[in-house]
């Protein structure tokens, strides 16, 4: 009876007990760790959360005014081979090349995407370089009378190629890259590697590959967005210095 007229008395002038201290401060202690709030903090504050640095910007896609040109180098040998060394089918590297086009196509963006396959010109029209003999350690001394050259590293030889060439499209490539252009400016950027087979030992998987090139294609057209910007205040000059000096 006098606990409760107590509880009444303590309520009515805005006191608390012991007892209704601990759920209070158990609250409190609820809501210091609650990352909610700290989040809603953040926000009301116009500032930013650990989560929101770690989100990605948003990747960019080509314009009307960009052309995407995606080029395969792949194997063209004859599969399986007569000697055996080369294994599997031939259609398999077409259908390949075929196929990257439906899956690269979401790049392109408002742009056009064109593929081209085993053009020389995207390679200079030339076979990759032979790699060249090391030099010989100097810990070799430099009295003996061997060569100061050593020989080269060991090669894979294939039967198909025995005049020593490596020939092009080179056998087992599957190679893919891109060219961004730019058909306003008329501005290229460099070619991009995405892809080497002849790299991995194995068949590209179509979303890791797509990735990877978004990625890259984000990069490039952050850079082409500079480079038009230099070239539009470039016609911006030339048309004052015409206005300013007709002929």
């Amino acid at each position: 009876m006098v606990s409760s007229q107590l509880d009444d008395f303590v309520k009515q002038k805005g006191l608390s007990t012991f007892d209704d201290a601990e759920p209070a401060a158990s609250s409190r202690q609820a809501q210091k760790h609650d990352p909610s709030l700290l989040q809603q903090f953040t926000k009301q504050k116009g500032l930013a959360s650990f989560g929101d640095e770690e989100q990605e910007e948003e990747l960019l896609l080509p314009q009307g005014h960009h052309e995407l040109v995606v080029h395969v180098e792949h194997c063209t040998a004859r599969r399986p081979s007569r000697t055996g060394s080369l294994r599997g089918s031939s259609e398999k590297y077409e259908e390949q090349a075929a196929q990257l086009r439906e899956v690269l196509q979401p790049l392109s963006g408002e742009g056009s995407l064109r593929l081209e396959v085993n053009r020389p010109e995207h390679t200079g029209g030339a076979a990759p370089s032979r790699p060249q003999p090391r030099s010989r350690p100097a810990s070799a001394g430099s009295g003996s009378s061997r060569s100061a050259v050593g020989p080269a590293p060991l090669q894979p030889v294939w039967p198909e190629n025995r005049n020593g060439s490596q020939g092009w499209p080179r056998i087992g490539a599957f190679e893919v890259s891109f060219v961004l252009r730019n058909c306003q400016s008329q501005i290229n950027q460099p070619s991009c590697a995405v892809y080497s087979k002849l790299q991995t030992g194995r068949w590209p998987a179509h979303g890791k590959l797509k990735a990877h090139m978004a990625s890259l294609l984000h990069e490039q057209l952050k850079q082409d967005e500079r480079d038009f910007a230099g070239y539009e205040m470039r016609q911006a000059v030339a048309r004052q210095g015409g206005a300013t000096n007709p002929t």
